[in-house]
Protein backbone atom coordinates (compact mmCIF):
# COMPACT_ATOMS: atom_id res chain seq x y z
CA UNK A 1 0.00 0.00 0.00
CA UNK A 2 1.08 3.30 -0.82
CA UNK A 3 2.79 5.73 1.89
CA UNK A 4 0.90 8.37 2.65
CA UNK A 5 2.52 11.77 3.84
CA UNK A 6 0.57 15.04 5.45
CA UNK A 7 2.50 18.03 6.02
CA UNK A 8 1.55 21.74 6.43
CA UNK A 9 3.00 24.80 6.46
CA UNK A 10 2.91 26.79 9.16
CA UNK A 11 4.69 30.24 9.84
CA UNK A 12 7.29 30.05 13.04
CA UNK A 13 6.53 31.93 15.67
CA UNK A 14 9.98 33.74 18.17
CA UNK A 15 9.31 32.64 21.56
CA UNK A 16 11.76 35.10 24.05
CA UNK A 17 13.29 33.15 26.35
CA UNK A 18 11.50 34.24 29.36
CA UNK A 19 8.10 32.95 27.88
CA UNK A 20 6.65 29.42 29.86
CA UNK A 21 4.67 27.83 27.02
CA UNK A 22 6.77 26.46 24.24
CA UNK A 23 4.37 25.14 21.93
CA UNK A 24 0.52 24.84 22.74
CA UNK A 25 -2.25 22.94 20.66
CA UNK A 26 -5.78 22.80 21.37
CA UNK A 27 -6.54 20.83 18.79
CA UNK A 28 -9.94 22.94 18.00
CA UNK A 29 -9.98 23.44 13.75
CA UNK A 30 -11.42 20.61 11.59
CA UNK A 31 -7.70 19.91 10.19
CA UNK A 32 -4.14 19.30 11.15
CA UNK A 33 -2.88 22.55 12.96
CA UNK A 34 0.10 24.43 11.56
CA UNK A 35 3.17 22.66 11.01
CA UNK A 36 1.48 19.37 12.45
CA UNK A 37 2.38 16.57 10.17
CA UNK A 38 1.35 12.74 10.43
CA UNK A 39 2.98 9.75 8.20
CA UNK A 40 -0.18 7.19 7.66
CA UNK A 41 -0.67 3.66 5.62
CA UNK A 42 -4.79 4.66 6.65
CA UNK A 43 -7.40 5.22 3.75
CA UNK A 44 -9.55 7.50 6.42
CA UNK A 45 -6.82 9.98 6.36
CA UNK A 46 -5.18 8.30 9.58
CA UNK A 47 -5.04 11.31 12.58
CA UNK A 48 -7.89 13.29 12.13
CA UNK A 49 -9.93 16.43 14.33
CA UNK A 50 -13.70 16.67 16.13
CA UNK A 51 -15.76 15.79 18.77
CA UNK A 52 -16.61 12.49 20.62
CA UNK A 53 -19.52 11.80 18.60
CA UNK A 54 -17.29 12.12 15.18
CA UNK A 55 -13.71 10.75 16.08
CA UNK A 56 -15.54 7.80 18.51
CA UNK A 57 -17.71 4.36 18.03
CA UNK A 58 -18.70 1.73 19.68
CA UNK A 59 -15.63 -0.41 19.82
CA UNK A 60 -13.25 2.75 20.31
CA UNK A 61 -15.48 4.72 22.82
CA UNK A 62 -14.31 8.57 23.62
CA UNK A 63 -15.30 10.85 26.36
CA UNK A 64 -16.86 13.98 25.65
CA UNK A 65 -13.55 16.30 25.70
CA UNK A 66 -14.51 19.00 23.25
CA UNK A 67 -12.89 18.92 20.07
CA UNK A 68 -9.30 16.90 19.78
CA UNK A 69 -7.53 14.77 17.72
CA UNK A 70 -7.42 10.73 17.58
CA UNK A 71 -7.02 7.57 15.16
CA UNK A 72 -10.16 5.13 14.94
CA UNK A 73 -9.41 2.23 13.54
CA UNK A 74 -13.16 1.55 12.39
CA UNK A 75 -12.15 2.05 8.91
CA UNK A 76 -11.00 -1.47 7.98
CA UNK A 77 -7.78 0.08 6.83
CA UNK A 78 -4.05 0.07 7.67
CA UNK A 79 -3.65 1.22 10.91
CA UNK A 80 -0.51 -0.12 11.58
CA UNK A 81 1.42 3.40 11.59
CA UNK A 82 -0.25 5.98 12.46
CA UNK A 83 2.39 8.81 13.60
CA UNK A 84 1.21 11.88 14.59
CA UNK A 85 4.66 14.63 14.70
CA UNK A 86 4.73 18.08 16.03
CA UNK A 87 6.15 21.17 14.40
CA UNK A 88 9.69 21.33 15.93
CA UNK A 89 10.99 23.23 19.14
CA UNK A 90 13.90 25.06 20.14
CA UNK A 91 14.95 23.68 23.29
CA UNK A 92 18.44 25.40 23.44
CA UNK A 93 17.36 28.32 25.92
CA UNK A 94 15.23 26.29 28.36
CA UNK A 95 16.27 24.22 31.37
CA UNK A 96 13.15 22.81 33.19
CA UNK A 97 11.43 22.08 30.36
CA UNK A 98 7.76 19.89 30.67
CA UNK A 99 5.30 18.16 28.50
CA UNK A 100 1.35 17.91 29.25
CA UNK A 101 -1.47 16.42 27.20
CA UNK A 102 -4.93 14.56 27.75
CA UNK A 103 -4.76 10.86 25.93
CA UNK A 104 -7.55 8.41 25.96
CA UNK A 105 -6.81 4.85 25.09
CA UNK A 106 -7.17 1.46 26.38
CA UNK A 107 -4.21 -1.00 25.83
CA UNK A 108 -5.16 -4.20 24.54
CA UNK A 109 -3.14 -6.29 22.50
CA UNK A 110 -2.03 -6.35 19.68
CA UNK A 111 -2.22 -2.53 19.57
CA UNK A 112 0.83 0.23 20.73
CA UNK A 113 0.82 3.43 21.31
CA UNK A 114 4.18 5.10 22.06
CA UNK A 115 5.18 8.48 22.69
CA UNK A 116 8.66 9.63 20.62
CA UNK A 117 10.91 12.24 20.88
CA UNK A 118 13.28 13.35 17.58
CA UNK A 119 15.87 15.49 18.74
CA UNK A 120 17.50 16.54 14.52
CA UNK A 121 13.89 17.42 13.30
CA UNK A 122 11.81 14.28 12.92
CA UNK A 123 15.07 12.27 10.97
CA UNK A 124 15.23 9.95 13.66
CA UNK A 125 13.02 8.91 16.64
CA UNK A 126 13.56 7.46 20.27
CA UNK A 127 10.47 6.00 22.35
CA UNK A 128 10.07 8.10 25.81
CA UNK A 129 7.42 6.06 26.68
CA UNK A 130 4.80 3.10 25.73
CA UNK A 131 1.80 4.84 26.60
CA UNK A 132 -0.56 2.51 29.06
CA UNK A 133 -4.42 2.38 29.31
CA UNK A 134 -5.53 5.82 30.18
CA UNK A 135 -7.73 6.27 33.21
CA UNK A 136 -6.73 2.35 34.49
CA UNK A 137 -8.22 1.37 31.80
CA UNK A 138 -11.92 2.69 32.47
CA UNK A 139 -13.55 2.37 28.46
CA UNK A 140 -13.26 6.08 27.20
CA UNK A 141 -12.03 8.13 29.88
CA UNK A 142 -9.22 10.82 29.66
CA UNK A 143 -5.89 10.77 31.48
CA UNK A 144 -3.71 14.19 32.15
CA UNK A 145 -0.27 13.46 31.42
CA UNK A 146 3.00 14.96 32.57
CA UNK A 147 6.50 13.97 31.26
CA UNK A 148 9.70 16.03 32.47
CA UNK A 149 11.91 16.55 28.99
CA UNK A 150 14.56 18.58 30.78
CA UNK A 151 17.07 16.08 29.73
CA UNK A 152 16.93 17.33 25.84
CA UNK A 153 17.01 21.19 27.10
CA UNK A 154 19.56 22.41 25.00
CA UNK A 155 18.76 20.68 21.58
CA UNK A 156 17.34 22.91 18.74
CA UNK A 157 15.36 20.77 16.52
CA UNK A 158 13.21 18.65 18.92
CA UNK A 159 10.16 17.09 17.88
CA UNK A 160 7.26 15.12 20.24
CA UNK A 161 5.38 12.26 17.97
CA UNK A 162 2.67 9.81 18.89
CA UNK A 163 2.95 6.90 17.11
CA UNK A 164 -0.66 4.35 17.12
CA UNK A 165 -0.78 0.75 15.96
CA UNK A 166 -3.19 -1.64 15.53
CA UNK A 167 -1.15 -4.74 15.35
CA UNK A 168 -2.43 -5.24 11.45
CA UNK A 169 -6.01 -6.20 13.74
CA UNK A 170 -7.69 -4.30 11.05
CA UNK A 171 -10.63 -3.78 13.30
CA UNK A 172 -9.16 -2.50 16.75
CA UNK A 173 -9.50 0.64 18.55
CA UNK A 174 -7.70 3.48 18.43
CA UNK A 175 -6.17 6.83 20.74
CA UNK A 176 -6.33 10.13 21.26
CA UNK A 177 -5.12 13.08 21.87
CA UNK A 178 -5.77 16.58 23.11
CA UNK A 179 -4.49 20.15 25.08
CA UNK A 180 -0.60 18.78 23.97
CA UNK A 181 1.66 21.50 25.51
CA UNK A 182 5.57 22.09 25.79
CA UNK A 183 6.51 24.41 28.48
CA UNK A 184 8.86 25.57 31.18
CA UNK A 185 7.10 26.30 34.72
CA UNK A 186 7.07 29.76 36.26
CA UNK A 187 6.24 30.61 39.68
CA UNK A 188 2.88 31.18 39.48
CA UNK A 189 0.80 30.14 36.25
CA UNK A 190 -2.51 28.22 35.55
CA UNK A 191 -4.24 27.44 32.43
CA UNK A 192 -7.82 27.32 31.33
CA UNK A 193 -8.36 23.61 30.37
CA UNK A 194 -12.28 23.47 29.12
CA UNK A 195 -15.15 26.06 30.08
CA UNK A 196 -19.06 24.69 30.14
CA UNK A 197 -21.76 26.35 30.66
CA UNK A 198 -25.09 25.46 32.08
CA UNK A 199 -27.03 25.76 28.24
CA UNK A 200 -26.52 26.70 25.36
CA UNK A 201 -29.51 28.85 25.03
CA UNK A 202 -31.30 31.24 27.88
CA UNK A 203 -34.66 33.13 27.56
CA UNK A 204 -33.40 36.84 27.57
CA UNK A 205 -32.70 37.99 31.13
CA UNK A 206 -32.45 34.85 32.38
CA UNK A 207 -28.79 33.00 33.88
CA UNK A 208 -26.25 30.90 32.07
CA UNK A 209 -23.55 29.56 34.75
CA UNK A 210 -20.11 29.28 33.32
CA UNK A 211 -17.64 26.88 34.72
CA UNK A 212 -14.19 25.97 33.87
CA UNK A 213 -11.61 23.57 34.68
CA UNK A 214 -8.09 25.08 35.46
CA UNK A 215 -4.88 23.25 36.12
CA UNK A 216 -1.94 25.29 38.39
CA UNK A 217 1.39 24.84 36.15
CA UNK A 218 3.61 26.81 38.88
CA UNK A 219 6.28 26.19 40.78
CA UNK A 220 4.11 27.09 43.83
CA UNK A 221 0.82 26.32 45.25
CA UNK A 222 -2.16 28.54 44.81
CA UNK A 223 -5.15 29.17 46.71
CA UNK A 224 -7.16 31.93 44.49
CA UNK A 225 -7.34 33.77 41.00
CA UNK A 226 -9.13 35.80 39.30
CA UNK A 227 -12.39 34.56 36.69
CA UNK A 228 -13.79 36.98 34.14
CA UNK A 229 -16.76 36.73 31.12
CA UNK A 230 -16.67 38.96 28.66
CA UNK A 231 -19.26 39.17 25.84
CA UNK A 232 -17.65 42.45 24.16
CA UNK A 233 -20.05 45.02 25.95
CA UNK A 234 -20.36 43.39 29.70
CA UNK A 235 -17.85 41.79 32.00
CA UNK A 236 -18.00 40.24 34.86
CA UNK A 237 -14.62 39.44 37.56
CA UNK A 238 -14.99 37.48 40.36
CA UNK A 239 -12.24 35.97 42.68
CA UNK A 240 -12.10 32.25 42.71
CA UNK A 241 -10.66 31.12 46.58
CA UNK A 242 -11.07 28.90 49.83
CA UNK A 243 -9.09 26.26 48.14
CA UNK A 244 -5.55 24.93 47.85
CA UNK A 245 -4.11 23.54 43.97
CA UNK A 246 -0.76 22.34 43.70
CA UNK A 247 1.71 22.58 40.93
CA UNK A 248 0.20 20.28 38.07
CA UNK A 249 -3.14 19.72 40.00
CA UNK A 250 -6.63 20.10 38.31
CA UNK A 251 -10.09 21.86 39.91
CA UNK A 252 -13.23 22.43 38.52
CA UNK A 253 -14.53 26.10 39.33
CA UNK A 254 -17.62 27.74 38.64
CA UNK A 255 -18.09 31.67 37.88
CA UNK A 256 -20.33 33.22 40.84
CA UNK A 257 -22.14 35.61 37.88
CA UNK A 258 -24.02 34.30 35.80
CA UNK A 259 -24.05 35.87 32.29
CA UNK A 260 -27.48 36.76 31.18
CA UNK A 261 -28.01 37.63 27.33
CA UNK A 262 -29.92 40.63 26.92
CA UNK A 263 -31.59 40.20 22.94
CA UNK A 264 -32.42 36.98 20.91
CA UNK A 265 -28.97 37.10 19.44
CA UNK A 266 -25.91 35.03 19.56
CA UNK A 267 -23.39 35.79 21.97
CA UNK A 268 -19.27 35.13 22.17
CA UNK A 269 -18.16 35.03 25.58
CA UNK A 270 -14.66 35.42 26.45
CA UNK A 271 -14.28 33.16 29.59
CA UNK A 272 -10.24 33.76 31.13
CA UNK A 273 -9.10 32.41 34.38
CA UNK A 274 -6.12 34.28 35.51
CA UNK A 275 -3.66 36.24 38.49
CA UNK A 276 -3.07 33.20 40.68
CA UNK A 277 -2.33 34.72 43.83
CA UNK A 278 -2.56 38.01 42.40
CA UNK A 279 0.21 37.46 40.30
CA UNK A 280 0.72 38.01 36.69
CA UNK A 281 0.67 34.54 34.79
CA UNK A 282 1.76 33.37 31.32
CA UNK A 283 -1.74 34.28 29.31
CA UNK A 284 -1.07 31.79 26.42
CA UNK A 285 -3.34 29.77 27.89
CA UNK A 286 -6.03 31.28 29.86
CA UNK A 287 -8.89 32.08 27.67
CA UNK A 288 -11.51 30.40 26.15
CA UNK A 289 -14.69 31.00 24.04
CA UNK A 290 -18.22 29.71 23.57
CA UNK A 291 -20.94 30.68 22.11
CA UNK A 292 -24.54 31.45 23.95
CA UNK A 293 -27.71 32.48 22.48
CA UNK A 294 -30.37 34.73 23.85
CA UNK A 295 -34.03 33.16 23.44
CA UNK A 296 -37.16 36.02 23.41
CA UNK A 297 -39.41 33.34 25.13
CA UNK A 298 -38.34 29.66 26.54
CA UNK A 299 -40.61 27.22 24.17
CA UNK A 300 -42.41 24.30 25.62
CA UNK A 301 -39.75 21.19 25.29
CA UNK A 302 -41.01 17.69 24.96
CA UNK A 303 -37.97 15.02 25.34
CA UNK A 304 -37.90 12.18 22.65
CA UNK A 305 -37.25 8.92 23.84
CA UNK A 306 -36.42 6.38 21.10
CA UNK A 307 -36.43 2.58 22.32
CA UNK A 308 -34.93 0.01 20.75
CA UNK A 309 -37.11 -3.55 21.29
CA UNK A 310 -38.10 -6.62 20.34
CA UNK A 311 -40.63 -9.28 21.23
CA UNK A 312 -37.66 -11.75 21.32
CA UNK A 313 -36.23 -9.76 23.60
CA UNK A 314 -36.41 -11.10 26.99
CA UNK A 315 -35.10 -8.23 28.95
CA UNK A 316 -37.04 -5.53 26.54
CA UNK A 317 -40.36 -5.86 28.78
CA UNK A 318 -37.91 -3.05 31.27
CA UNK A 319 -38.50 -0.58 28.62
CA UNK A 320 -42.45 -1.11 28.38
CA UNK A 321 -42.38 -0.69 31.98
CA UNK A 322 -40.21 2.73 31.83
CA UNK A 323 -41.72 3.88 28.45
CA UNK A 324 -45.19 3.76 30.18
CA UNK A 325 -43.69 5.61 33.81
CA UNK A 326 -42.38 8.34 31.76
CA UNK A 327 -45.87 9.30 29.63
CA UNK A 328 -47.04 8.64 33.63
CA UNK A 329 -44.32 11.47 34.92
CA UNK A 330 -45.27 13.09 32.01
CA UNK A 331 -47.76 13.33 30.23
CA UNK A 332 -47.15 16.42 27.97
CA UNK A 333 -43.67 16.67 28.28
CA UNK A 334 -42.64 13.29 27.06
CA UNK A 335 -42.89 11.39 23.63
CA UNK A 336 -41.69 7.53 23.38
CA UNK A 337 -40.81 5.58 20.30
CA UNK A 338 -40.58 1.85 20.01
CA UNK A 339 -38.46 0.91 17.33
CA UNK A 340 -39.31 -2.92 16.88
CA UNK A 341 -36.23 -5.52 15.68
CA UNK A 342 -36.76 -8.27 14.09
CA UNK A 343 -40.55 -9.28 15.24
CA UNK A 344 -43.83 -8.23 13.01
CA UNK A 345 -43.88 -4.60 13.68
CA UNK A 346 -40.39 -4.09 13.02
CA UNK A 347 -40.29 -0.71 10.57
CA UNK A 348 -36.70 -1.54 8.47
CA UNK A 349 -35.56 1.61 7.44
CA UNK A 350 -35.97 3.02 11.17
CA UNK A 351 -34.84 0.06 12.89
CA UNK A 352 -31.46 -0.34 10.71
CA UNK A 353 -30.55 3.23 11.56
CA UNK A 354 -31.29 2.59 15.29
CA UNK A 355 -28.90 -0.16 15.28
CA UNK A 356 -26.41 1.75 12.96
CA UNK A 357 -26.25 4.82 16.11
CA UNK A 358 -26.59 2.11 19.08
CA UNK A 359 -23.35 1.04 17.75
CA UNK A 360 -22.10 4.60 17.41
CA UNK A 361 -22.93 5.61 20.99
CA UNK A 362 -22.87 3.05 23.38
CA UNK A 363 -19.86 2.91 25.19
CA UNK A 364 -20.32 -1.25 26.34
CA UNK A 365 -19.52 -2.04 23.08
CA UNK A 366 -22.08 -2.59 20.36
CA UNK A 367 -26.28 -2.25 19.84
CA UNK A 368 -28.30 -3.15 22.81
CA UNK A 369 -31.67 -4.11 23.39
CA UNK A 370 -33.33 -3.29 25.17
CA UNK A 371 -31.55 0.88 24.83
CA UNK A 372 -33.00 4.29 24.71
CA UNK A 373 -31.67 6.96 22.40
CA UNK A 374 -33.33 10.42 23.98
CA UNK A 375 -33.68 13.23 22.05
CA UNK A 376 -31.87 11.70 18.76
CA UNK A 377 -28.86 11.49 20.60
CA UNK A 378 -28.03 10.75 23.88
CA UNK A 379 -27.88 6.57 24.48
CA UNK A 380 -29.04 5.39 27.64
CA UNK A 381 -30.42 2.32 29.72
CA UNK A 382 -34.63 2.55 30.05
CA UNK A 383 -33.95 2.49 33.62
CA UNK A 384 -32.14 5.91 33.69
CA UNK A 385 -34.80 7.68 31.77
CA UNK A 386 -36.58 8.88 35.55
CA UNK A 387 -33.36 10.04 36.32
CA UNK A 388 -32.11 11.80 32.93
CA UNK A 389 -34.80 12.35 30.80
CA UNK A 390 -36.23 15.65 33.04
CA UNK A 391 -32.67 16.94 32.52
CA UNK A 392 -33.80 17.30 28.51
CA UNK A 393 -37.25 18.86 29.22
CA UNK A 394 -36.30 21.25 31.21
CA UNK A 395 -33.65 22.55 28.64
CA UNK A 396 -34.41 25.63 26.72
CA UNK A 397 -34.33 25.59 22.96
CA UNK A 398 -34.02 28.15 19.73
CA UNK A 399 -37.33 27.13 18.73
CA UNK A 400 -41.35 25.97 19.47
CA UNK A 401 -43.02 22.97 16.60
CA UNK A 402 -46.66 23.39 16.08
CA UNK A 403 -48.47 20.41 14.23
CA UNK A 404 -51.63 20.73 11.93
CA UNK A 405 -53.04 17.51 10.18
CA UNK A 406 -56.29 16.02 8.15
CA UNK A 407 -56.80 12.31 7.71
CA UNK A 408 -59.74 11.76 4.78
CA UNK A 409 -61.09 8.40 5.85
CA UNK A 410 -62.59 7.73 1.99
CA UNK A 411 -58.89 7.88 0.28
CA UNK A 412 -56.80 6.96 3.51
CA UNK A 413 -54.94 9.96 3.06
CA UNK A 414 -53.40 12.17 5.76
CA UNK A 415 -51.80 15.71 5.12
CA UNK A 416 -49.64 17.39 8.15
CA UNK A 417 -48.25 20.30 8.10
CA UNK A 418 -44.81 21.39 10.74
CA UNK A 419 -44.65 24.96 11.73
CA UNK A 420 -40.93 25.79 13.33
CA UNK A 421 -40.67 29.20 14.91
CA UNK A 422 -37.35 30.16 15.63
CA UNK A 423 -36.97 32.47 18.71
CA UNK A 424 -33.31 33.63 18.27
CA UNK A 425 -30.91 34.53 15.76
CA UNK A 426 -28.80 30.86 14.89
CA UNK A 427 -26.15 31.39 11.55
CA UNK A 428 -24.90 28.30 9.97
CA UNK A 429 -27.62 25.79 11.16
CA UNK A 430 -28.37 22.78 9.59
CA UNK A 431 -31.75 22.36 11.46
CA UNK A 432 -33.68 18.98 10.21
CA UNK A 433 -37.47 18.22 10.37
CA UNK A 434 -38.90 14.71 10.81
CA UNK A 435 -42.01 13.37 10.66
CA UNK A 436 -42.92 10.03 12.68
CA UNK A 437 -46.12 8.18 13.41
CA UNK A 438 -46.74 5.47 16.17
CA UNK A 439 -49.43 3.65 17.17
CA UNK A 440 -50.54 2.30 20.11
CA UNK A 441 -52.63 -0.55 21.37
CA UNK A 442 -50.76 -2.82 18.89
CA UNK A 443 -52.23 -6.60 19.35
CA UNK A 444 -51.79 -9.60 16.74
CA UNK A 445 -52.19 -13.33 17.00
CA UNK A 446 -49.37 -15.62 15.56
CA UNK A 447 -46.58 -16.52 17.70
CA UNK A 448 -44.04 -13.95 16.70
CA UNK A 449 -46.44 -11.54 18.94
CA UNK A 450 -45.23 -13.34 22.05
CA UNK A 451 -43.30 -11.34 24.09
CA UNK A 452 -40.09 -13.17 25.97
CA UNK A 453 -39.68 -11.93 29.66
CA UNK A 454 -36.59 -12.65 31.61
CA UNK A 455 -38.51 -11.13 34.95
CA UNK A 456 -40.75 -14.39 35.39
CA UNK A 457 -40.76 -15.28 38.88
CA UNK A 458 -39.42 -12.53 40.24
CA UNK A 459 -35.95 -13.22 40.49
CA UNK A 460 -34.50 -10.08 38.82
CA UNK A 461 -37.13 -8.13 41.43
CA UNK A 462 -40.11 -6.67 39.98
CA UNK A 463 -40.92 -4.88 36.52
CA UNK A 464 -44.26 -3.60 36.60
CA UNK A 465 -46.08 -6.71 37.12
CA UNK A 466 -44.30 -8.51 34.39
CA UNK A 467 -42.29 -11.17 37.06
CA UNK A 468 -45.72 -12.40 37.68
CA UNK A 469 -46.08 -13.59 34.25
CA UNK A 470 -44.79 -16.36 32.18
CA UNK A 471 -40.97 -16.32 30.47
CA UNK A 472 -43.33 -16.61 26.99
CA UNK A 473 -46.61 -14.17 27.22
CA UNK A 474 -48.81 -15.14 24.86
CA UNK A 475 -49.46 -12.64 22.27
CA UNK A 476 -53.12 -12.98 23.29
CA UNK A 477 -51.92 -11.36 26.87
CA UNK A 478 -49.93 -8.34 24.92
CA UNK A 479 -50.36 -4.91 23.54
CA UNK A 480 -47.50 -2.69 22.13
CA UNK A 481 -47.72 1.06 22.52
CA UNK A 482 -45.36 3.60 20.55
CA UNK A 483 -44.83 1.12 18.24
CA UNK A 484 -43.03 3.00 14.91
CA UNK A 485 -45.22 2.91 12.14
CA UNK A 486 -43.43 5.46 9.59
CA UNK A 487 -40.24 7.46 9.42
CA UNK A 488 -40.72 10.41 6.85
CA UNK A 489 -37.21 11.59 6.31
CA UNK A 490 -34.82 9.32 7.43
CA UNK A 491 -32.71 8.82 10.56
CA UNK A 492 -31.11 12.58 10.00
CA UNK A 493 -34.35 14.23 8.70
CA UNK A 494 -35.50 16.48 5.97
CA UNK A 495 -32.69 18.41 4.24
CA UNK A 496 -32.97 22.21 3.51
CA UNK A 497 -35.79 22.26 5.76
CA UNK A 498 -35.17 25.31 7.64
CA UNK A 499 -32.80 28.15 5.93
CA UNK A 500 -28.66 28.43 7.11
CA UNK A 501 -29.92 31.51 8.95
CA UNK A 502 -32.82 32.59 10.52
CA UNK A 503 -33.81 35.36 13.30
CA UNK A 504 -36.38 35.85 16.48
CA UNK A 505 -39.74 35.20 15.26
CA UNK A 506 -38.92 33.45 11.76
CA UNK A 507 -41.36 30.36 10.50
CA UNK A 508 -41.05 27.74 8.38
CA UNK A 509 -43.43 25.35 7.23
CA UNK A 510 -42.70 21.64 6.23
CA UNK A 511 -45.75 19.45 4.48
CA UNK A 512 -46.33 15.67 4.16
CA UNK A 513 -48.36 13.77 2.67
CA UNK A 514 -49.29 9.98 3.68
CA UNK A 515 -50.85 6.78 3.15
CA UNK A 516 -52.02 5.55 5.92
CA UNK A 517 -51.67 1.77 5.89
CA UNK A 518 -55.26 -0.27 5.87
CA UNK A 519 -53.70 -2.37 9.16
CA UNK A 520 -53.14 0.79 11.24
CA UNK A 521 -55.94 1.97 13.54
CA UNK A 522 -56.35 5.71 12.58
CA UNK A 523 -57.89 6.26 15.89
CA UNK A 524 -54.81 4.88 17.89
CA UNK A 525 -51.80 6.94 16.12
CA UNK A 526 -49.43 9.54 16.96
Amino acid sequence: MKKIFTSVLFSSIAIASFTQVILYEKFEADTLPAGWTQETFATDGGWLLGDNYEMGSAIFQVREHGNFIATNDKCFCDKNNDFLMSPSMDLSVYTNIWLNYQYSYVDIIPQDFDLKISTNGGVSWSVLEDLPSSAAGYMGWWENKFFDLSEYAGYSDVKIGFRYSDGLDWWSYGAAIDNFKVFQPLDYDISLDSIYVSGEFAEVGTGITLSGVITNFGNNTIHSFDAIWDDGATESIVSISGFELEQFEKMTFTHTVDYEPADPLPYSIQFSAIDPEGMDDETADNELSKTVHGCSIKPDKKAVAELATGTWCSWCVRGHVYMDSMEILYPDQFIGIAVHNNDPMELTPYDMAMYAYQNFLNYNGGAAYPSIIADHKYYMDPLDMPDKMLTYINETVPLSLDIFGHYNDTTGIATVDLKTTFVSRLNSIDYRINLILTEDSVTGTSTDYDQHNAYEGGYYGEMGGYELLPYIIPASMMHYDHVARYLADGWNGKTESHPTTVSDQDTVYNHYIIEIDEDWDVEKLN
